[in-house]
């Protein structure tokens, strides 16, 4: 009788405590998972032969280079889904670099005697840039507060960085370098760019606060970076050791390679605030087109846990036969 009494103690304990477990366990949630989908929208002016998508601003508007089917190049501005070509008046070749939130354009054209020279479109209006004593300009990114960077190749065939601002002209030059060309320009008067080492080798870099910083994806055997939001989202190229190109996005201290779907090759080009990405990939074809990259975190919703409860019922359970087979031996 006594160990029939005892037994039964024990069967009741077990269950009030499997009971008590389980209804605990099954409110412990578990944590949200998310994962991010990439969503590719491919570029084209119409009618062209290749386009290339270079700058976009915080509303989506977007600007770029197409060559025409007879093979004349020209900057465009894509907004609201309406194309809009942009010719430097009297030039060979237009090209559009960057745009920022009050609709002004950067870019670069070649004259008639094939020289290279940049230029800002604000409201309509065309203004020419050349860095003093260059032969060649170009104006590559723009913020809205309207300071503008590029390269020049100076008289002695060099090339720097320049920022234009309402000072005047200054020189972005990476210590050390043979070359710097500085491509993005941030609100907070961040640049990024290209350097090229003493060896001949180019690095993306990062200009910022009176500091350089070289960017290098881990591997690769050449990076250059081009655009720049406000929370030092960076985007550029790089290539791996098999000699293959491919986009890459640096945020919060890592690097994630971008690559359109079935391309041979791909750039980034430029980011806006919401992380809209533009470039350009090459296809199967070799034929060269823009694209804007939106992502997209899709979030897991929290789900309850069962799993330790039930562990647990196992368990107890385990000690229930234990426990039974102790109390009748």
């Amino acid at each position: 009788m006594l160990r029939a009494i005892c037994f039964g103690m024990i069967l009741l304990s077990v269950v009030i405590f499997a009971a008590l477990i389980t209804s605990a366990s099954a409110q412990l949630p578990i944590p949200q998972q998310s994962s991010t989908i990439n969503n590719f929208t491919q570029i084209d002016y119409p009618k062209a032969n290749s386009t290339i998508s270079a700058g976009i601003n915080d509303v989506g508007k977007i600007v770029g280079m197409y060559v025409d089917s007879s093979l004349n190049q020209h900057g465009f501005l894509l907004s609201h889904g309406i194309y809009t070509s942009i010719d430097y008046p009297g030039a060979n070749s237009t090209t559009g670099a960057a745009i920022n939130n009050a609709g002004q354009i950067v870019g670069y054209y070649t004259d008639t005697s094939k020289n290279l020279h940049g230029f800002v479109l604000s409201s309509g209006n065309y203004t020419k840039i050349d860095c003093p004593d260059s032969t060649g300009t170009l104006a590559l990114g723009v913020n809205n507060a309207g300071q503008i960077v590029g390269y020049y190749t100076d008289t002695s065939k060099n090339q720097h960085g320049f920022l234009l601002s309402s000072n005047g002209f200054y020189r972005i030059t990476y210590p050390g370098s043979i070359a710097t060309l500085a491509f993005g320009i941030n609100n907070e008067g961040e640049v990024v760019g290209t350097y090229i080492d003493s060896s001949k080798n180019p690095h993306g870099f990062l200009y910022s606060s009176g500091n350089y910083t070289s960017i290098d994806y881990p591997t690769a055997a050449v990076t250059t970076t081009a655009g720049i939001n406000d929370v030092e989202q960076i985007v550029g190229m790089y290539i791996d050791n098999s000699r293959n190109q491919h986009g890459f996005l640096f945020s919060s201290g890592n690097y994630s390679a971008i690559d359109y779907p079935g391309a041979n090759s791909t750039s980034g080009t430029g980011i806006n605030n919401a992380g809209q990405l533009v470039g350009m990939y090459i296809d199967s074809s070799l034929n060269q087109h823009g694209f804007l990259r939106t992502a997209t975190t899709v979030k897991t919703p929290p789900e309850f846990s069962l799993i330790l409860g039930g562990a647990i019922v196992a368990s107890v359970i385990g000690v229930l036969v234990v426990s039974r087979k102790f109390v009748k031996f």
